[in-house]
């Protein structure tokens, strides 16, 4: 995935406060989304006979006369319209911003999740879309896919450099949402001296995180859970760790007790991001193997008590929903295939244009096409730090089933 990373200096004046908000005028069948708190308005769901902004802005959301929200209007994107807030009268400014900011950092406090590591802001989840904000112990990251936050991308670490004092804050930008956005790449090529790197903890664990050769933020700080889970089963058992990334499962299978662990990474760079983490916390048996992991699967005889697939997203959207959908049997079958008697398997989707109930239905065509029965004991969204809106799906991206083989 192509990122650019670079610090901001607060040197632009807020664009949106000072203007007064256009209009736009909704069908009435946009009233579902709106009031089912879904923060997306489909293009189609705009009144043709009105003329829209040409430029991207703040605007007043209206159906048959009633103002209803304000929102971010965008033309340049496919996402046109993101909703701010239900409140028509709600002043976007720095003030905004910041109680947004603010009651986000104070949930993720209650939370106590045992880790210096954590998502401080989830997106829509959290009230402003387009912003993620992780924390890895000194230094924050903040990855922008909207326009609105590259706009105000200098109050948003102004608030974050308040909030959390004395960390150093790095902006993230997918090149691939920025072009989308219609966000000009030549605004983002700014360079400052910043930390390269740096350590944190998880569950008494300590992993380096390299922000020049990472995936996502830094860190898949959404399997929080599950890595922590993996623990319980792995006394004694052979583990294998499929798409293993910096060797969060195969650590943690390591320090507890497991007799055999095999992890294995397309990547090179993880594979060797995973040898760092292994000795950083003594953990020197793991067989690292620089292999795709579906070929490694194919070729293989071995089978283990314990595996865990957490492939990356193979349905980045709906047009690859087929293919990535053929992809997960393929993983999951040949996984199956490779799962000893009573063993345990973790299987994981970060693709959001599968549901649940979908990715389930693969699970159980692959382990009919191998003959395998299986329960399943556990299932879990993304760590609590990363929250669910409840009118906003969208916002439920990962899935994992956690399934013990049987024989009755």
């Amino acid at each position: 995935m192509s990122k650019i990373h670079f610090p901001f200096r607060d040197e632009r004046i807020s664009r949106w406060p000072a203007m007064k908000f256009a209009r736009i005028n909704l069908r009435k069948k946009s009233l579902s989304g709106i009031l089912g708190r879904h923060p997306w308005i489909r293009h189609d769901h705009i009144l043709s006979d009105q003329e829209l902004p040409r430029r991207a802005a703040v605007v007043d959301l209206f159906v048959e006369d009633k103002a209803m929200a304000r929102a971010f209007f965008n033309p340049a994107s496919r996402l046109s319209l993101r909703i701010l807030s239900l409140d028509p009268e709600q002043k976007i400014d720095k003030t905004f911003i910041r109680s947004r900011l603010d009651e986000a950092a104070r949930w993720r406090a209650a939370l106590k999740l045992n880790s210096n590591a954590y998502r401080l802001f989830h997106s829509e989840s959290d009230g402003l879309p387009g912003l993620i904000v992780d924390l890895f112990n000194d230094v924050v990251v903040v990855q922008v896919s909207s326009l609105f936050i590259h706009e105000q991308i200098e109050v948003v670490c102004e608030a974050l450099r308040s909030i959390l004092p004395g960390r150093h804050v790095r902006v993230s930008y997918d090149l691939n949402f920025a072009e989308r956005e219609g966000i000009d790449p030549v605004s983002l090529t700014r360079t400052t001296s910043q930390p390269e790197s740096t350590i944190i903890t998880e569950n008494g664990l300590e992993y380096h995180i390299d922000f020049n050769d990472a995936q996502k933020t830094g860190f898949f700080l959404d399997q929080r859970d599950n890595r922590n889970l993996i623990r319980d089963f792995v006394a004694s058992k052979s583990v294998l760790d499929l798409c293993s990334y910096s060797g969060g499962f195969a650590i943690n299978a390591s320090k507890f007790g497991a007799s055999r662990i095999v992890a294995v990474d397309s990547s090179e760079s993880a594979i060797e991001a995973g040898k760092r983490n292994g000795q950083l916390n003594g953990c020197n048996q793991i067989e690292w193997i620089n292999a795709d992991a579906l070929e490694f699967l194919q070729d293989t005889r071995d089978q283990y008590d314990v595996i865990i697939l957490d492939p990356p997203k193979l349905i980045p959207s709906l047009k690859h929903k087929m293919k990535g959908t053929r992809k997960y049997f393929q993983f999951n079958q040949q996984a199956i295939r490779h799962i000893a008697p009573s063993g345990i398997l973790l299987s994981c989707s970060c693709s959001g244009a599968l549901s649940l109930h979908e990715f389930r239905g693969i699970i159980q065509a692959a382990a009919r096409k191998e003959r395998r029965d299986f329960q399943i004991f556990r299932s879990n969204a993304q760590a609590s730090d990363h929250p669910v809106r409840l009118g906003f799906p969208e916002s439920e991206y990962f899935k994992s089933i956690w399934l013990r083989s049987i024989n009755f």
